[in-house]
C-alpha cells in the first residue's frame, strides 16, 4: 500500500483504539468514596456514653464545689468571731466609747460587721461627737452564703437593716448574740458581758470553751495563790 493509499488516523481514533478514553470515563464515574448513608448522626450508644461522662463529671465537680463554699462559709464564722472579741477588747481598753455596728444580707453580702468609735470632729470641736468608723479596723463583709439571720442583745431582737450596740456608761457590757446560717453552717457567735473572746454555739454540737474574767477582789480570793 502505497502513502496516496493510506487514511488519515485523528488522535481521537488512536485514543479509542488503545483503549485509554474508555478507561478514563470508567475511573471517572465511580466514587473513589462513597458516602455511608446518615454518616453525620450520633448513634443511641454514643449518647448514652456522652450521657453518662457528662453525668460521672458533674458527680465529681459538685461535692468540691460546695466543700469549697462550706469551708469560705466557717472562715467567715471565725472572721465574727475576731469582730467580736476586738470589740469587747477595744471596750476595755479605749478611751473612747465603742460600739459593734452591722446590718443584714443585701443583694452583695450576707451582711456586714464593724466597729465605731463616738468622736469628736476636730475642725468642729464645739459640735456634738458622732459615731464613726473605726479606724483601727475594717468593716467585715459576709460572704452572700453565710448570712446574719438575727442579732439580740441581753435577749432583745435588734433591726436587721443596720444596728448599732454599745454599752451604757457605768453599765457592764451587754450579752450580744449573732446567729449565722449558711452553707453547711447554723451557728451562734456569743460574746458574754465578762468574757475575753467571743465563743461559738453550733446547732448540732457542744458550746465551745471560752476564758471569763473574774475580780478576785470582789469574789474574796485576792489572798489565793495563783
Amino acid at each position: 500500500m502505497n502513502n496516496a493509499q493510506r487514511r488519515p488516523i485523528s488522535l481521537t481514533s488512536a485514543r479509542r483504539a488503545a483503549g485509554v478514553g474508555s478507561r478514563w470515563r470508567t475511573s471517572c464515574s465511580r466514587r473513589p468514596y462513597p458516602l455511608k448513608q446518615g454518616a453525620g448522626a450520633f448513634t443511641l450508644l454514643e449518647l448514652l456514653i456522652a450521657l453518662t461522662i457528662m453525668a460521672v463529671m458533674a458527680a465529681l465537680l459538685v461535692p468540691a464545689i460546695t466543700g469549697l463554699s462550706g469551708r469560705q462559709a466557717r472562715q467567715a464564722v471565725d472572721q465574727v468571731e475576731d469582730i467580736l472579741t476586738m470589740y469587747a477588747y477595744r471596750d476595755s481598753t479605749s478611751v473612747q466609747p465603742v460600739a459593734l455596728w452591722g446590718g443584714g444580707a443585701t443583694e452583695e453580702t450576707g451582711g456586714w460587721l464593724g466597729l465605731h468609735v463616738l468622736d469628736r470632729d476636730p475642725a468642729f470641736p464645739d459640735d456634738p461627737a458622732l459615731w464613726v468608723p473605726d479606724r483601727f479596723s475594717t468593716v467585715l463583709d459576709l460572704p452572700p452564703y453565710l448570712t446574719i439571720i438575727d442579732v439580740r442583745v441581753d435577749g432583745r431582737r435588734q433591726v436587721l437593716q443596720e444596728f448599732l450596740i454599745t454599752r451604757q456608761p457605768s453599765q457592764p457590757r451587754p450579752t450580744i448574740e449573732v446567729d449565722l446560717e449558711g452553707e453547711g453552717v447554723a451557728t451562734t457567735v456569743v460574746l458574754d458581758p465578762q468574757a475575753l473572746t467571743a465563743r461559738r454555739v453550733d446547732a448540732s454540737g457542744p458550746a465551745q470553751a471560752h476564758r471569763l474574767q473574774i475580780d478576785l477582789d470582789r469574789g474574796g480570793r485576792d489572798r489565793e495563790n495563783w
